[in-house]
């Protein structure tokens, strides 16, 4: 595993440190979710799938149609980024092929990190915890728009983002070469898309200690906490 690395410095950013190797990890019996905290209501819209919340078919028609989409490509990169070619999504699964991803810390003006629990179908760790929302850019795609199409797919919402640089995660399941971003915002938020079953705000001195209590995708991890206070 290579460590992540900031190209901008945060303004409280500590030095860079490996995250700790994945291991099994339990959920806290008084784990605290917020149901009713900004996030959406029955008047909420989603600017990438023009679906308001609380229209269940419909979300669950988009996310299969999203599904059977055949193929989704992916671009396949060096350790530099550099673009070696393309492949299916499957294929880059099952390979565990090195490819380019964005993730959005999101951030509220309360200092508070929105933190979400990955839907069950996703392809690589379904039900983890995420500090981030983000994914797979298409091909082609621009760093900056692929972060706000993935942002409005994952969370509804649209916002300035502060690129805090590009980072290498790999282990047996992800290769990835992911730039990240931090965005500011209040909500409300949407998860129409299907990808989010669950969501939290997790103080932002208290992230590192949240995440050792929970299962969370590791390469997002290694990306955020050389950010935290130690």
């Amino acid at each position: 595993m290579h460590e992540a690395r900031s190209a901008v410095a945060a303004a409280d950013a500590m030095n860079a440190r490996r995250v700790i190797p994945d291991e099994e990890r339990e959920e806290p019996i008084n784990a605290r979710t917020s149901p009713e905290r900004n996030l959406a209501g029955k008047a909420s819209f989603s600017p990438v799938t023009g679906i308001r919340s609380g229209d269940d078919d419909k979300v669950n028609s988009w996310r299969d149609d999203r599904l059977m989409a055949s193929p989704d490509l992916v671009e396949i990169v060096d350790e530099s980024g550099n673009v070696l070619g393309t492949t299916t999504r499957s294929a880059m699964r099952a390979r565990n092929l090195r490819h380019r991803a964005v993730g959005v810390l999101v951030r509220t003006s309360n200092d508070e990190v929105v933190v979400h629990r990955r839907s069950s179908w996703k392809d690589v760790w379904p039900g983890y915890w995420d500090v981030a929302f983000g994914g797979v850019l298409e091909p082609g795609e621009d760093w900056v728009e692929g972060a706000r199409r993935e942002l409005a797919e994952e969370a509804g919402i649209e916002a300035d983002l502060t690129d805090l640089g590009t980072g290498l995660y790999e282990d047996d399941d992800v290769r990835v070469f992911c730039r990240l971003f931090v965005a500011t915002h209040d909500g409300p938020f949407t998860f129409l898309d299907g990808e989010v079953e669950e969501t939290d705000f997790v103080p932002w001195a208290d992230l590192r200690e949240w995440a050792s209590r929970h299962t969370c995708c590791p390469d997002s991890l290694a990306m955020v906490l050389p950010l935290l206070p130690t």
